[in-house]
């Protein structure tokens, strides 16, 4: 099972269906979520909750044009260097990855890619890992800044147990 058919096809599905879900105010009301297993929390700039039930291991939103996603899989036991080649590997089939980098977020292994995709939106994809399961963290739009506070707020809401 590749983490692009576990991530990216679930998160790409909940991104149409979250267009339902858009808000139209420029201040965001941010909606924390917690998995019932107690083993994801993040929270959504938005009231509304995220598309998505949690069983299908993806939840997103969009707000402001952007399309913010969380989406997880279990992995089997791969090696430090067999993940960080599957994550580069998947984030080369989702479009031209124009940078990528390490990360260490809350104590968990990780590396996050900024990707052009043919369509001109522009996506910021931040993978941790913890224990067998691998999250993603997308952040998808044309005028996406993964610097925005609103951006910024989402990937510092996730926590992992």
């Amino acid at each position: 099972m590749s983490i692009r058919t576990s991530l990216v096809a679930a998160s790409l599905a909940l991104a149409l269906a979250a267009a339902t879900l858009a808000a139209c105010s420029k201040k965001a009301s941010w909606t924390e979520y917690q998995h019932p297993d107690g083993r994801l929390t993040i929270s959504f700039p938005t009231a509304d909750t995220p598309s998505g039930d949690g069983t299908g291991h993806a939840l997103s939103t969009i707000w402001n044009s952007i399309t913010y996603t969380v989406s997880w899989a279990d992995i089997p036991g791969w090696s430090a260097e067999e993940y960080r080649r599957e994550l580069e590997s998947d984030a080369r089939r989702q479009g031209t990855v124009n940078s990528s980098a390490r990360v260490a977020n809350i104590g968990l292994d990780g590396m996050e890619f900024s990707i052009s995709g043919a369509s001109g939106a522009t996506a910021f994809v931040r993978y941790l890992r913890k224990d067998n399961r691998v999250y993603m963290l997308r952040l998808e739009g044309s005028k996406l800044d993964p610097s925005a506070p609103a951006s910024q707020q989402f990937l510092a809401s996730f926590r992992a147990d």
